[in-house]
């Protein structure tokens, strides 16, 4: 026997609550995908000023100190 697959039947006060919620999880789960693109950013940019900027320390500090 084959079951009737049931539709689910919203007021509109439960139908704007449903609403709502998506829109704050879209909204959350959008600022966190920002906020893992930034700190992927931030770590490839510190990682490459220490190997651009670590020759140059170097030669200050040669030059200031004298070995």
């Amino acid at each position: 026997m084959a079951y009737k697959k049931v539709e689910k039947v919203m007021t509109y006060d439960q139908w704007e609550e449903e609403i709502k919620n998506r829109r704050k999880k879209r909204i959350r789960d959008t600022v966190k995908q920002i906020n893992k693109k930034l700190e992927r950013l931030f770590y490839v940019i510190i990682i490459s000023c220490m190997f651009w900027l670590l020759p140059i320390f170097v030669i200050a500090h040669y030059i200031v100190v004298g070995y």
